[in-house]
């Protein structure tokens, strides 16, 4: 999830608050069309290599954690 919401990020104009009330309709649309439409079609790593132009990648789930906590845990 934080790969594709990183992905729909670079793609969408509205960067700042995709979830806000009125650009949540934009990632859910970038979401249907790259993720929900073809979710039975492929497998995991190719669904997500399809959605964000590069395999399944940790890193992006490290840096939405880091980016959580570490105001909380002082890391």
């Amino acid at each position: 999830a934080a790969q594709f919401f990183a992905a729909a990020q670079a793609a969408l104009p509205a960067k700042e608050d995709l979830f806000d009330a009125t650009k949540a309709q934009l990632l859910l649309s970038w979401l249907r069309t790259h993720v929900h439409a073809k979710g039975r079609l492929l497998t995991s790593e190719a669904l997500c290599s399809a959605a964000t132009g590069e395999g399944l990648n940790i890193g992006f789930f490290k840096q939405y954690l880091l980016k959580k906590y570490s105001a909380i845990y002082n890391l």
